[in-house]
């Protein structure tokens, strides 16, 4: 018999809890797409899911288009190595009426990156971690959840100016520079 030791008994807590355990990091390409995605949040020509994917009429939904060599470089790896990612937010504001459950309440999305329609985790599943990540991030980089054979690499998306403030000033007390106005979750899996 094992003796139990402080290590194996925390795990077994927090994996009772159903709490996020320590994941292995995401592939570079999703840390990559990642700061691509940040660079985008800090223009102000457009918002929400509009910095990521436009809507097209000639699809039936949003995908990704890199704006740059940079971009299309981490989309044509995360193809390459059989990659199924999508790009979903979360706002503060789904935070304003927790007992909604619809998607609608604050998850955007998807834009998918590579196989668009992939059959992605149920969006209001989505919508309860986005939600529960956005109240717990503080000052934590992200976290890093399992949702059956996909990983949401959950990463904040923060107030970086007086001018995120001011279009972020809804109700309430006012962010301020470095809190999580939102969040992005990069949905993905491997072959």
């Amino acid at each position: 018999m094992r003796p139990i030791t402080f290590l194996s008994l925390t795990a077994a807590l927090l994996s009772a809890a159903n709490l996020p355990t320590d994941k292995p990091a995401p592939p570079a390409e999703i840390s990559q797409l990642d700061e691509c995605i940040q660079q985008r949040f800090l223009d102000r020509t457009s918002f929400g899911m509009s910095r990521i994917a436009a809507p097209r009429p000639s699809h039936a939904f949003r995908v990704f288009e890199p704006e740059n060599l940079v971009e299309q470089r981490i989309v044509d790896r995360l193809r390459r190595k059989g990659f199924a990612v999508a790009v979903f937010l979360v706002g503060r504001l789904a935070l304003a009426d927790p007992a909604a459950s619809t998607p609608r309440a604050g998850l955007q999305g998807p834009a998918f990156v590579t196989s668009p329609g992939a059959q992605l985790p149920d969006k209001a599943a989505l919508l309860w971690e986005g939600r529960r990540a956005l109240a717990s991030i503080g000052e934590r980089e992200g976290l890093d959840i399992k949702k059956g054979d996909w990983t949401i690499a959950i990463r904040p998306l923060r107030a970086s100016s007086q001018a995120c403030i001011g279009c972020h000033s809804f109700g309430g007390t006012p962010p301020k520079i470095g809190e999580a106005l939102g969040v992005a979750m990069y949905v993905y899996r491997g072959r």
